[in-house]
């Protein structure tokens, strides 16, 4: 539990951390067979992102943490965030007009409704 909690930090501190120059940097899927963790791959991160894409996070986020704790039922909480997190910052990212800090501040909002869904 400690490890997947360090690794939503790192993920939200680079996230947060990212110049403003730059476009964000995402975090990149982590395929694993591990138990407690669930297995990402770029092709389940796009259908995700192309979902989320379409509106509605409150009740999306709400069926989505329900069915990945259904199918991944030893998953952590802070591994449910990440990998719903995950999803959503490429999406933010392909936003034309938007500067990094209102993207930024998306991709925080999102990880609100889903930490506020999962804890």
């Amino acid at each position: 539990m400690i490890k997947n909690c360090l690794n939503v930090a790192v993920v939200l501190v680079t996230l947060l951390s990212a110049p403003a120059v730059h476009a964000l940097e995402c975090p990149k899927p982590q395929p694993t067979s591990r138990p407690g963790v669930i297995p990402e791959s770029a092709v389940k991160i796009d259908d995700l992102s192309a979902l989320l894409d379409s509106g509605d996070h409150a009740n999306r986020i709400r069926v989505l943490v329900q069915n990945l704790r259904q199918s991944y039922p030893s998953a952590e909480n802070a591994e449910v965030v990440n990998y719903l997190v995950a999803a959503f910052c490429p999406m933010v990212n392909q936003l034309n007009g938007l500067g990094d800090a209102e993207k930024q501040g998306r991709i925080d909002a999102f990880t609100r409704q889903v930490a506020g869904q999962v804890y």
